[in-house]
């Protein structure tokens, strides 16, 4: 798994389980499009809420919150079709640079989005991290100190008020089954759909 440092400053939660790992974008469900930003839901990451963008150059930004964590966690992930080397659970070196702000650096994970497209995954709780994403206007990626994505992040601050609504509104959604982890009375017939 990855840890992201600002350069001396530590501002990320402890490694976790690979269970906090997004699932493929084919699980997730559209909730809206602010310029060219993508907004979605993944229910795999307890109706985390994230933004997408894909570039000309075919690289595909992913950044999103997760909700299935207790430590306020974010994500950002990285892919691109080209990039076919990456590998699942592969650590990669990354450093990540907003405008010409300090770096963020990280080891990145490999994980599978599905259709055998690899991703760079990257995790933290650092709050000055998503500020820098919303006030800046470009974001570099580089690899073992060799920059690989130059991207504009026209529209981040309206995508992200846009993400954060997004979650709002998960939030504020009635549970998907009331009847969920109630206790069934004694006698209850075994046929019953509502038993535990």
């Amino acid at each position: 798994m990855a840890q992201f440092r600002h350069v001396a400053r530590l501002g990320l939660a402890a490694i976790t389980a690979l269970l906090a790992i997004p699932a493929s974008g084919q699980d997730t469900l559209s909730w809206g499009e602010v310029g060219n930003w993508y907004i979605a839901v993944d229910p795999s990451l307890a109706n985390s809420c994230f933004v997408m963008n894909e570039y000309d150059d075919g690289t595909v930004l992913r950044i999103g919150l997760d909700m299935s964590s207790s430590d306020d966690r974010w994500y950002i992930m990285f892919g691109n079709d080209r990039w076919r080397s990456i590998e699942v659970d592969g650590e990669y070196d990354v450093a990540l640079q907003f405008d010409r702000e300090a770096e963020w650096t990280a080891i990145a994970s490999g994980v599978n989005m599905g259709d055998d497209i690899n991703f760079l995954y990257v995790f933290g709780s650092d709050v000055d991290f998503f500020d820098e994403f919303v006030r800046k206007n470009a974001l570099n990626l580089s690899y073992e100190g060799e920059a690989i994505a130059h991207l504009s992040l026209s529209g981040s601050a309206r995508a992200i008020n846009a993400m954060i609504e997004c979650q709002e509104a998960q939030l504020d959604a009635p549970a998907a089954d009331p009847f969920a982890g109630k206790s069934k009375k004694k006698g209850t017939p075994a046929n019953d759909p509502f038993a535990n």
